[in-house]
């Protein structure tokens, strides 16, 4: 009988645990870490999940819950933040990481520890709301990876739950909470599974540094860690490309530190992709196309052009990141403002302000581009409604990946009045026709970034299996409905140009030349947000509706600069 009651005391804490996590038609989307915006929601549920808890200490709990509930503050400090600004405290990377370690774990404990669970029916329905565990694993934990890979944050300011630049120590505001040895060892983890075998063997020596317990079964995991690490190096060299992929992508690069860590110090392969190495730094400068490389364009996912600029290229892409220049001081003396107009007297009574950033190929910055208003107005339009972006793998469709840590919504020229009017201007901006035709450019891409929010290194157009109705992907608008705290530029690698997101600005590139084939230096990437909420919208715009104001070359090469 003995063991007859504790089965069913088993079971029914099983199906209370089931029923706890079903999931309800209210519920946040997954990947809540990609959007800052789901994760201030989150926030704000964890608030009101705080006052049941504390409602119902005051009114049914007893000694052993409250007991409980000490521990969980003792461990989570929440009272101690609890009353700020949702949206501003996720917009601390740190604080948005904890937010989801939390709510895929913390709080589901404390709820059923409590001795009379018909008096938290509330509670339960907003546990069904709260992510998964692989929200955290992957999504936070990925954030974490990137905005110190990124930004070289010492592992010691790390752990200490400190990211910006500078922290202020006297600051009233509740000073970011530290990391502890298991997220070091979640975040390795999620490393390994990116194919960043040198941030793997760091986070877990970090993990091992920190270790307050038994450390047996860290340095077991640290030793594989480096046994496969060099097992890598050793067998395939540096760079090597692998289809064992996150996110189902056909293949990816392996990242490795630039030796062997263990006591095998060489090999054949070892070498040759040593000399290789050299061999492609003399490629990959900027301001050369290393695309004239690639002949015939190739169309596989992983061409030789985007693995030289994702791999071998990845220092200058850190670098941008930071905010270093590093376009040709020669070249950059040579870059002018406009007060852009052509001649038209209703655009003249308030010319365009565009700052040319590269004369070949063409960037350039439409400053106050969007009113304080208008920003305001298009994210209350996005708000509430930014979704996953669904991409396909296989018979599959996926919603997330480490390629793209942000959620969107897409938004047409007869949705939103405010969509048409940005069109229209672009169209008198550029002399580009962008909603005239219907197939001269795609809807809008209203987009928020979330904990670390970035979008790895790629080009927007790279061969001909890319085009559709209206023909290739010419340019490029980009619109920053938001200002980022820190972080989150937008950079070309093969320019040497680092932009830092400013509210109302628009960014502008042409991605192609006049000969369709696209330009190496087009390469960008949207750095990982290190502080502060971003949002940006984008347009892109096709070839064929072009043809009259924008026509083609006697000679081949890259569409001019805008001027009057």
């Amino acid at each position: 009988m003995q063991l007859l009651a504790l089965l069913l005391t088993l079971l029914s804490i099983v199906v209370r645990r089931t029923d706890c996590r079903k999931k309800s038609s209210q519920e946040l989307e997954k990947y809540v870490a990609a959007s800052t915006e789901d994760l201030a929601r989150l926030f704000h549920l964890e608030k009101e999940l705080w006052d049941i808890l504390k409602k119902y200490q005051t009114q049914e709990g007893s000694k052993k819950d409250a007991a409980a509930i000490q521990t969980f503050l003792s461990q989570t400090h929440f009272d101690d933040f609890c009353s700020e600004d949702s949206l501003e405290h996720v917009s601390h990377p740190v604080n948005g990481f904890h937010t989801i370690k939390r709510t895929t774990g913390l709080w589901e404990e404390i709820i059923m520890k409590m001795e009379k669970q018909s008096k938290l029916k509330k509670a339960k329905q907003i546990l069904r709301k709260f992510p998964e565990r692989s929200d955290f694993e992957e999504g936070a934990a990925f954030g974490l990876m990137t905005i110190q890979l990124y930004y070289d944050i010492s592992y010691d300011r790390m752990m200490s739950g400190k990211t910006r630049k500078s922290e202020d120590e006297n600051s009233l505001s509740p000073q970011p909470l530290p990391l502890s040895w298991r997220d070091a060892v979640t975040i390795s983890r999620v490393a390994r599974y990116v194919g960043r075998l040198d941030k793997q063997i760091e986070w877990l020596r970090t993990a091992l540094e920190y270790c307050d317990e038994n450390d047996a079964p860290i340095v077991r995991e640290l030793e594989r860690a480096v046994m496969e690490h060099d097992k890598v190096l050793l067998e395939h060299g540096l760079g090597h490309i692998t289809d064992q992929t996150p996110d189902g992508l056909p293949e990816v690069p392996v990242f490795t530190f630039s030796h062997p860590v263990g006591d095998t110090k060489t090999s054949e392969a070892f070498e040759k992709s040593v000399q290789r190495l050299k061999k492609e730094a003399k490629f990959i400068k900027i301001g050369k196309n290393i695309k004239t490389l690639e002949n015939p364009t190739e169309t596989k996912f992983l061409t030789r052009t985007f693995h030289r600029m994702w791999y071998y290229g990845q220092n200058t892409t850190i670098a941008l990141c930071q905010g270093e220049s590093m376009m040709n001081p020669d070249e950059e003396r040579k870059l002018k403002c406009h007060n852009l107009h052509y001649r038209n007297p209703y655009i003249s009574l308030g010319p365009f302000k565009y700052e040319v950033l590269s004369r070949d190929p063409h960037v350039g910055m439409f400053r106050d581009f969007y009113s304080m208003r208008e920003t305001d107005d298009l994210l209350a339009r996005a708000r509430g409604d930014i979704r996953s972006t669904g991409y396909q793998v296989g018979d599959r469709v996926k919603y997330y990946t480490t390629q793209r840590v942000s959620k969107r919504v897409t938004v047409g020229e007869e949705d939103f009045h405010l969509t048409r009017r940005s069109s229209e201007r672009i169209s008198l901006a550029t002399r580009w026709i962008v909603h005239q035709d219907e197939e001269a450019s795609d809807d809008y891409n209203i987009i928020n970034y979330g904990i670390g929010g970035q979008i790895e290194v790629h080009v927007d157009y790279w061969n001909a299996d890319n085009k559709r109705a209206g023909g290739a992907r010419t340019s490029t608008f980009l619109g920053y409905l938001s200002s980022v705290g820190d972080g989150g530029r937008t950079v070309f690698p093969g320019l040497g140009l680092s932009v830092q997101p400013e509210r109302g600005s628009a960014l502008f590139w042409v991605t192609v030349r006049t000969d369709e084939e696209y330009d190496s230096r087009m390469y960008h990437m949207g750095c990982p947000v290190r502080e502060g909420n971003k949002w940006v919208a984008t347009k892109w715009i096709y070839s064929d509706s072009q043809m009259w104001n924008h026509q083609c070359q006697r000679v081949e090469g890259n569409y001019r600069t805008f001027k009057n």
